[in-house]
């Protein structure tokens, strides 16, 4: 069949009529799974056939040969379906001469009756997991809308055009910089000498691939920046030459501006709010994220972020007795002091403040060390993309170590938790604010004028170019890297006033306090930062709770909450109720929405996978905890998909594609099986959740109940051994390997990596879980685990599924309409 001919046979086209466009992917996906089809049914009428004529075999030994035959024959895509299927042919010779024993014949008859019956399973699979992809790129392009989203575009398009009012309180700023820069010319100098060490510089190949790669698999990016961006990546060629582009656009960052025409803006809804989202092009977008990381290291130089670390190591390399070499080395990389103060992290269960004489595994070494992961979390990813998810586990484990250290060293004192949140942080912020924050640090006027651009971004609207006058760009990092410095100042004063723990992931605030006055002292001074600075706190999200004692008048009323989790007046950690009951709310109608049945799975995946950051499975917080998220996932299980996830599966499928005829293929294994090895992938939140519970039970902290010496937290002892269990994220248990199976998990591994084209490298213990726990039925059930014939399924579909906007994805961007 020509081109051409198949052209107009996929469209059902007669000669002359108009075929519109078929794109590559198009073509090779319709003509594959119209051959898949016809082959499946090719197959099945070859096994009636094979039945049919073994049933009427007179004896046994003709019934094997019949079977024999019949099944070598079968070819699917051109390759014997039936491979194992041979050598019989000394067996066939003693059957005809009467010589073969009834155990040997009895026994290849049912094996060749198996092989029959797992044949017709494994057409029946090829080709649901055919319909089922046909089905999903039918659909593809009918990308579903909420018409109420325009209306909120355009309020926060109207928003964003009008000034913030408030008047910031200079005298304030001057007096926090005034605590915090001991010496003004020193800090000008660290910063003229960071930007020209670190802003200036060329732009090399590897900086612009990890770049691309954040674009690339960034959601809130649109489909033709990403598709764009892996295109980029996959040639050495265009790599090498996009970031010579980059470093030419770097020199020129002092003319850079917006488009004059404006840059497209969308609302997406992302955790729990509607946010406003610009479209650059390629270019633009790779050369601010360049420069978000490079002010991001420039300004962690000047406060000194890598001071403290790098002080931690070179203690650690002297008393390991390290060659002179190295621990000189080191002492060069502390460099001269910025004249800048470090952000103070009290040490509220001590007398004194400092790190001076901790030994390098003590509490307040650890402690150092945990804030840096924390920090560097969320600023990897960005506040608005993965980084707060990342982050948020590491910084309730900071926390929950903080408050049991407390509680097991000082039983009869109570503990004191404030939780703060800012309202609309990134939409709200002064440009006025963030420009003269960023005047008293001493940047040139030259890069002043950059940023007082990057604040004012045109965004179009109605064929007319907005300018905004307030807040900052979402998803990206110059945007973190300005959020991040006001609340650092935010940071200084709450701890200079009061002594107190602060531990941040950008505006989500913990303090912890050893006595009721500091707590109250915190408090009060967020609130007049806040007032000071034209911010809001968000009142319904603040909250405190006194553990061990009463809370005292004047602190925030509320729950202490973290999204999905709780804080309790006991110190347990649960699953915060009605963020859940809203969060599966959220999810039932994203998948009911759905109509295309992998794109219902992808999205009851990709939440599902959501809900274990959220509730963090990673974080030692308890048994308690543990008990709470198990409840929550089976929840989870149960409604999102109107019922059991697997069962609502099961049932849904031979609607759809079997003529409502209920198929033996759809088993519970094959919906959990791998989608890149013929599965479903559809994800078991038991297999998800218990690995890391079975792991928590195993290695559960324990408190010291030996005294404590007077240098207890500066000191390698069973404290510090207490306080790293409580910091240690948790990782998950693996199955008891057993040879035969690690043998066909080898194989699925090498299989793997053939058919996603190298990408596949090795198995998670999620999946792990799933071939040990699923592998045995599967076997049972097709005889191999190589059932997916690929030859006609269009494997692009599932390896690209994540570079073009879907019906998935676009709801995940989607809220009921109820939260509008």
């Amino acid at each position: 069949m020509s081109y051409l001919a198949a052209r107009m046979w996929l469209a059902g086209s007669s000669q002359g009529a108009y075929m519109p466009p078929l794109s590559s992917e198009q073509f090779i996906t319709r003509m594959k799974l119209r051959e898949l089809q016809a082959q499946r049914d090719q197959l099945q009428r070859a096994y009636d056939e094979i039945a049919q004529r073994a049933a009427a075999a007179p004896d046994d030994a003709a019934r094997i040969r019949t079977l024999y035959a019949g099944l070598q024959a079968l070819m699917f895509a051109g390759e014997p379906f039936h491979p194992d299927v041979k050598n019989l042919g000394m067996l066939l010779h003693d059957i005809e001469a009467g010589r073969a024993s009834d155990e040997a014949v009895a026994f290849w008859r049912g094996r060749l009756d198996q092989e029959l019956a797992r044949g017709r399973l494994r057409a029946d699979v090829v080709y649901l997991f055919g319909a089922l992809l046909d089905e999903w790129a039918e659909r593809r392009d009918m990308l579903p809308d909420l018409p109420e989203r325009r209306d909120i575009l355009a309020g926060m398009l109207e928003r964003a055009q009008q000034p913030s009012f408030a008047a910031i309180d200079h005298a304030l700023l001057d007096d926090i910089f005034g605590f915090l820069v001991a010496d003004r010319p020193a800090m000008a100098k660290a910063v003229a000498e960071a930007i020209g060490e670190h802003l200036n510089t060329r732009v090399e190949p590897d900086e612009a691939r990890d770049v691309l790669w954040q674009i690339r698999h960034d959601p809130s990016r649109h489909a033709a920046l990403r598709e764009e961006a892996q295109r980029v990546v996959e040639s050495d060629l265009l790599l090498k030459e996009f970031a010579d582009a980059l470093t030419i656009l770097i020199g020129q960052r002092h003319t850079w501006e917006w488009s004059a025409e404006g840059t497209p803006a969308q609302a997406r809804w992302l955790r729990t709010k509607w946010r406003l989202f610009l479209d650059d092009d390629l270019p633009n977008a790779c050369l601010l994220e360049v420069l978000g990381a490079r002010w991001h290291l420039v300004l962690s130089i000047v406060f000194g972020d890598t001071l403290k670390l790098r002080q931690a190591r070179l203690q650690r390399l002297e008393e390991l007795d390290a060659p002179q070499v190295i621990i000189d080395n080191e002492r060069r990389l502390l460099g001269a002091d910025p004249g800048v103060r470090a952000v103070l992290t009290h040490d509220i269960w001590d007398e004194a403040d400092g790190d001076e004489d901790a030994r390098s595994s003590s509490i307040v070494q650890q402690r150092i060390q945990a804030f840096g992961r924390v920090r560097s979390a969320w600023r990897e990813q960005g506040y608005n993309g993965s980084g707060y998810t990342s982050a948020m586990p590491m910084a309730l484990a900071l926390i929950n170590a903080e408050l049991q250290l407390g509680r097991a060293a000082f039983p009869d004192s109570p503990v004191y938790v404030v939780k703060l949140d800012l309202k609309d942080y990134y939409p709200s912020l002064s440009h006025d604010l963030v420009l003269s924050i960023l005047r008293r640090l001493g940047l040139p006027d030259r890069e002043l004028a950059f940023f007082q651009r990057y604040t004012q971004a045109r965004v179009q609207s109605g064929g007319a170019a907005l300018v905004a006058q307030r807040g900052l760009p979402n998803t990206r990092q110059l945007s973190d890297v300005l959020g991040d410095l006001v609340l650092r100042l935010l940071d200084v004063h709450i701890q200079r006033s009061a002594r107190v723990m602060l531990v941040r992931t950008m505006d989500d605030i913990c303090l912890i306090a050893a006595a009721p006055d500091e707590a109250l002292r915190a408090w009060h001074a967020a609130q007049g930062f806040c007032a000071a600075c034209g911010l809001e706190l968000n009142m319904a999200k603040c909250g405190a709770v006194a553990l061990g004692g009463d809370l005292p008048p004047g602190l925030p009323a509320g729950d202490v909450t973290w999204q999905m989790l709780a804080l309790g007046q006991d110190g347990e950690w649960r699953v915060n109720q009605p963020a859940l009951d809203s969060f599966l709310r959220q999810s039932a109608w994203r998948v009911g929405q759905a109509t295309a049945l992998l794109s219902k799975i992808e999205l009851y995946n990709q939440q599902l996978g959501l809900l274990g950051q959220l509730v963090a499975l990673a974080a030692p917080l308890g048994q308690q905890h543990r008990r709470s998220v198990d409840a929550a996932l089976a929840r989870y299980r149960a409604e999102v998909l109107g019922g059991d996830a697997a069962q609502a599966l099961a049932a849904e499928l031979p609607r759809r594609f079997l003529g409502g005829q209920q198929g033996a293929a759809v088993s519970e294994a094959w919906l959990h099986w791998p989608i890149t090895a013929g599965g479903l992938g559809l994800l078991h939140p038991t297999l998800l959740a218990q690995p890391y519970a079975q792991a928590y039970a195993e290695h559960a902290p324990a408190a010291p109940t030996a005294p404590r010496q007077r240098d207890w937290a500066r000191a390698n002892n069973l404290w510090s051994r207490f306080y790293f269990k409580l910091l240690d994220a948790v990782d998950q248990t693996i199955p008891e390997q057993q040879t035969v199976m690690e043998s066909l998990v080898e194989d699925f591994i090498a299989r793997g990596k053939e058919l996603s084209d190298g990408q596949q490298d090795g198995l998670s213990a999620y999946w792990r879980w799933v071939l040990y726990t699923y592998g045995p039925q599967i076997l049972d059930s097709f005889g191999t685990f190589r059932f997916l014939e690929t030859a006609l399924v269009p494997q692009h579909l599932i390896l690209q599924r994540s570079l073009a906007d879907t019906e998935s994805s676009v709801l995940l961007a989607l809220a009921p309409p109820a939260q509008v």
